[in-house]
């Protein structure tokens, strides 16, 4: 694999390579959530399989999600919440990672997040 300079190409290693493509998924966005049960929804990242992160905390460094589905990720755009009992009144923090390729590409959401009703 090579890196082409657009605007100096003799900074460039060697020739361009064609041996590798690479095509990203698309963002994922578009969250949701429905309630009664409660659902993630997200739209199509083009993704074989989407993995939901709950979190009672806005993730950061050190912070853990204490739900997910990545033993299972559904190839829908919508998950129903199948963790614990949630705090009526808490917010709640979730994002989507959407995998591809035998989990070779990703694309993640942005933070969405909701009150438990």
């Amino acid at each position: 694999l090579s890196v082409v300079y657009p605007n100096d190409p003799n900074r460039s290693e060697s020739p361009p390579s064609d041996t590798v493509l690479v095509t990203p998924l698309p963002d994922l966005d578009g969250l949701f959530v429905t309630n009664n049960p409660i659902r993630f929804n997200w739209n199509d990242a083009q993704a074989d399989g989407y993995v939901v992160f709950l979190f009672d905390e806005f993730p950061g460094v050190g912070v853990e999600s204490f739900w997910n589905n990545a033993n299972a990720p559904t190839s829908d755009t919508s998950l129903e919440y199948a963790g614990p009992s949630l705090v009526r009144g808490q917010r709640y923090y979730y994002l989507v990672l959407g995998l591809a390729d035998d989990n070779k590409n990703r694309t993640v959401s942005g933070v969405g997040e909701f009150v438990a009703p």
